[in-house]
Order: C-alpha cells, then sequence, then structure tokens
C-alpha cells in the first residue's frame, strides 16, 4: 500500500500539474493572442502531435507491453532496440519536416510566415519521443521521484519555449 501512494503521489501528481498548468495558461493566451494567433497556435500544435504520434510508431506501447517479460540482456537490447527506432524514426520525419516548413506552413496557412514555428515543432518531435521513452522507462523501473523531477523539468521547459 506504501508503494501505491509513493506512484501515486509522483506520477499522478506530475501528470496533474500539466492538466493544470494548460487549465491555467489558457487565460493567458486568450489574453496575449487574438483569435487567429491562438487558432495558430492549436493547429502547430496539433501537427505536433500528430507528427509524434508518427515518430513512435506505437514502440512505446511495446515497450509497456514486454518489459516484465524479459531480464538481463534480452531486456537492454529491447529497450535500446526502441530507442533506436524511435530516435532514427523521429529524426527522420523531423528533418523532413524541417526542411518542408514553408511549403506545410503555405498548405495550412497560405503563408510562408510560421515555418519557423514549424521548424521548432520539427526540432522537438525526436526530443519529445525519446523523452517520452524514457519516462516510460523510469515509470515501469520505480524511479518515482527521478520521474516526478523530469516531468516537472519537461513542464517548465515547455512552458518557457511554447
Amino acid at each position: 500500500m506504501k508503494d501505491f501512494f509513493k506512484a501515486f503521489l509522483s506520477f499522478g501528481l506530475a501528470t496533474s500539474i500539466q492538466k493544470l498548468l494548460g487549465f491555467v495558461i489558457l487565460p493567458i493566451y486568450t489574453r496575449y493572442f487574438n483569435k487567429t494567433e491562438y487558432g495558430v497556435i492549436d493547429m502547430i500544435g496539433s501537427v505536433f502531435a500528430v507528427v509524434a504520434i508518427l515518430g513512435l510508431l506505437q514502440l512505446e506501447t511495446s515497450l509497456q507491453r514486454f518489459f516484465y517479460e524479459y531480464e538481463g540482456l534480452k531486456k537492454r537490447l529491447l529497450v535500446s532496440n526502441i530507442y533506436i527506432w524511435v530516435g532514427g524514426c523521429s529524426i527522420f520525419i523531423g528533418v523532413l519536416i524541417f526542411f518542408s516548413a514553408s511549403f506545410i506552413s503555405t498548405k495550412l496557412f497560405n503563408t510562408v510566415q510560421y515555418s519557423l514555428l514549424i521548424k521548432m515543432i520539427a526540432i522537438q518531435v525526436p526530443l519529445s519521443n525519446l523523452n517520452m521513452l524514457g519516462l516510460v522507462l523510469m515509470r515501469f523501473e520505480k524511479k518515482n521521484i527521478k520521474f516526478f523531477l523530469v516531468y516537472i523539468y519537461t513542464i517548465c521547459l515547455l512552458l518557457i519555449f511554447f
């Protein structure tokens, strides 16, 4: 029962803080951005979400599925192979989006004005996906405090740079 409460406090509290911050930041966004700018932010966020899913290949789910079935070298091979595939695929997709940012901006917004934002998203894709894998590993290895600190640090970085 003690482990349950520790896990609940670290994992549940960290994800709750992220959701709460999204709720708190909404009025700030609506105050400083007009409808068009907020729409652009939301559209670029949606593009990021789709691209991140494509870069993950749902391999984080397979990591969760097979994590406890292997031990020792097989477990390390599973983890390293998933990291290599997710990292490679995410970098490939990020580079593709980075170099076609002007085209994507023109297709989505009828202007190249937002191509820099799209390039920033392209850079975030591999970092975000590898971070996701790291968080999954910390959760399954029961590194509660480390998970909480990394999760909060990630949220702070997202607030600063987005």
